[in-house]
């Protein structure tokens, strides 16, 4: 992995993740039962709004993976501290392209996010995982 550079900074990054964002929910539409109409619907403009309402000012790490060889972004992890409650943090989304999977960037985009809310003494850190995409709950355990 030393291929991949991790890049961090806050809102300002959202914008260059929205191509994965999009494959993740792709991905999430793709496996709900339930819910396919709400992955349909949603948009990046909404999914972005709602996450600068959620997370307290500065209070947003928005990290994205770039691979050395040709510049090429290949996964995202967003947490955030909640604006009504400044103890709750929670990873908000995170995506790493299918081919940079089983290599430990997952666990590097983690280990910063968790490193980050402990920063900010965040007392209860959260994560939430879609319906259906069981496969994540392995790796998050």
């Amino acid at each position: 992995m030393n291929s991949i550079e991790i890049i961090s900074g806050g809102a300002e990054n959202l914008d260059k993740i929205e191509f994965l964002w999009e494959k993740l929910k792709e991905h999430h539409h793709d496996l709900s039962e339930h819910f396919k109409e709400r992955f349909y619907r949603m948009t990046w403009q909404t999914r972005k709004e709602n996450l600068m309402k959620k997370c307290a000012g500065d209070k947003m790490l928005v990290e994205y993976a770039v691979h050395s060889s040709d510049n090429r972004i290949v996964g995202y992890c967003i947490s955030g501290i909640d604006r009504e409650d400044e103890k709750c943090g929670e990873i908000e989304s995170l995506y790493v392209e299918e081919e940079f999977r089983k290599n430990g960037l997952g666990y590097r985009f983690m280990q910063r996010a968790m490193n980050w809310l402990d920063k900010y003494d965040v007392e209860k850190q959260k994560i939430l995982v879609a319906a259906g995409n069981d496969n994540a709950l392995g790796f998050y355990r």
